[in-house]
């Protein structure tokens, strides 16, 4: 139920939909069994929550011209998902076997892109490193920072999540480098995981106001280490001695001051990660090679005889794996990229094309960095680790 006026007539239920009001102009609507466009509690749950989280995000300093109105569509066939449209300032509810917009926490999320959008800007980069998802990993991690901020519940997403439970999970131990997998989603769970446990040590009244800090001080291409100094930052201003002892502890804890790309393996020991395509990335707009966002190190001693990497790809929808590893004595393989079509060129020391088992015979001591390259129109999961012989 919405009752008239209940939200200082900042929004409407307007344009194309089945909601109707009763002569006193509020709105009765109960959830339906079967998803459809002839659905007015979807659009009615729409209208509501966009308003509350709104209002939350303007107790915290939102300023009268970022996002004054949005545009929720809902009962989208055919959409298994839910997102924000920087484009024209819109979110987008599908109903694909379930429906999205009746799950409050992923409205809360979805907006809470739409407000870094305008503020801190978080978009993905290519670098000498390869493509750098970090940004997108702090976005997926603030916006589900600031969802269960709303609600104060650490379970997102329960009623989409089904019988298989939430979405994401905000208590657990997620830390950095251990679980980087170079997956957005993924990779954010290592900061909204970190900032569920600061809400204990500044108190849950307070969280909220050190997240919305976070956000207006990071840039385009800030990743874990920016906001690390960020939420430091924040807490030197603003709380005691013994409050900044247990935040740095907490970041230290969970790794986000040393939060890199680059991971040190010791031989034998294996790291698993997600490749991106470009096609996926691109949603089909380009097919051009995507390197990874990781790259690996490991010290080989002098008189190694063999330095093997092997990658094992699996399957993780359509198409087969296809990937080059690459290595590079020193320093990092370095990427470069065509300015028109963004086709990487790489300088390597050592690489291997269509197979996932690079062997380099006397490699020569130092420190050997590897990297995977997507040459294929299929994402995949994968496992890599090097091994010494000799």
């Amino acid at each position: 139920k919405v009752k008239s006026g209940s939200l200082g007539g900042w929004g409407s239920v307007r344009g194309r939909h089945t909601a109707t009001a009763d002569e006193s102009g509020d709105f009765y609507a109960e959830p339906v069994e079967v998803p459809g466009l002839r659905d007015p509690f979807a659009e009615v749950m729409g209208y509501w929550h966009v308003n509350v989280v709104h209002d939350f995000f303007t107790g915290l300093g939102l300023g009268p011209d970022v996002l004054p109105r949005v545009s929720v569509y809902v009962n989208v066939e055919g959409l298994a998902n839910a997102y924000y449209n920087p484009g024209d300032e819109t979110m987008v509810f599908g109903d694909e076997g379930v429906d999205f917009v009746y799950d409050a926490d992923v409205l809360y999320h979805e907006y809470t892109h739409g407000v870094i959008d305008h503020t801190a800007g978080l978009e993905p980069t290519f670098d000498l490193l390869g493509f750098d998802g970090f940004p997108l990993a702090i976005n997926e991690g603030l916006a589900d920072s600031m969802s269960v901020a709303v609600t104060g519940d650490p379970h997102l997403g329960e009623y989409v999540g089904g019988a298989d439970g939430s979405v994401r999970e905000m208590e657990g131990d997620a830390r950095c480098p251990r679980d980087l997998r170079d997956e957005s989603h993924v990779d954010g769970r290592i900061l909204g995981q970190t900032l569920w446990e600061l809400r204990t040590l500044l108190g849950a009244e307070n969280q909220p106001a050190a997240l919305w800090a976070v956000i207006n001080l990071l840039g385009p291409s800030s990743g874990f280490v920016e906001v690390s100094e960020a939420l430091t930052a924040y807490v030197a201003r603003h709380f005691p001695p013994d409050t900044q002892d247990a935040v740095a502890e907490l970041l230290e804890r969970r790794g986000l001051p040393t939060c890199e790309r680059i991971l040190s393996l010791r031989p034998g020991e294996v790291h698993e990660a997600l490749s991106i395509s470009g096609n996926d990335l691109f949603s089909g707009q380009s097919t051009i090679d995507l390197p990874g966002g990781l790259q690996y190190a490991t010290e080989v001693p002098c008189g190694v005889a063999s330095l093997t990497v092997t990658v094992v790809a699996a399957n993780v929808g359509r198409g087969e794996p296809r990937l080059t590893v690459l290595a590079r004595r020193d320093q990092p393989v370095g990427y470069f990229y065509d300015p028109w079509t963004y086709q990487p060129t790489a300088a390597a020391d050592a690489r291997v094309r269509e197979g996932g088992v690079l062997h380099i015979p006397a490699p020569g001591a130092g420190t050997w960095y590897f990297s995977v390259l997507n040459t294929g129109d299929a994402s995949f999961a994968y496992g890599l680790y090097p091994t010494l012989e000799g």
